[in-house]
């Protein structure tokens, strides 16, 4: 199975987020030092800094993302997604191998 590529989002304060995409049975977490054994996908959330390198922030079920409402935040810790960027994180899990570029 190919890799889904990460999407880009933005926290509510502005900084960057990437979300990947964890099948089950694969590694995620910080270093890989995880193995997803939920029996779903999740998604991998991660603070992108430049210089440093991403920082894991937590995963997520894809069953939780898609019981969100379409004004709900995904709070991601100490940061959240906005309902806005929440809309493209489910357009992106429908369809994450057609996402062209209005969703990077």
């Amino acid at each position: 199975m190919a890799a889904v590529p990460a999407i880009q989002l933005n926290a509510r304060n502005g900084l960057p987020i990437e979300a990947r995409f964890v099948p089950f049975g694969q590694p995620f977490g910080p270093h890989g030092r995880y193995t997803n054994q939920t029996g779903e996908n999740v998604v991998d959330f991660y603070r992108v800094k430049p210089l440093r390198g991403s920082v894991h922030l937590l995963a997520v079920a894809v069953s939780h993302i898609h019981d969100l409402g379409p004004d709900d935040p995904l709070p991601l810790g100490e940061l959240e997604l906005p309902p806005a960027e929440v809309a493209r994180l489910l357009d992106w899990l429908e369809s994450p191998f057609s996402a062209g570029e209005d969703l990077i």
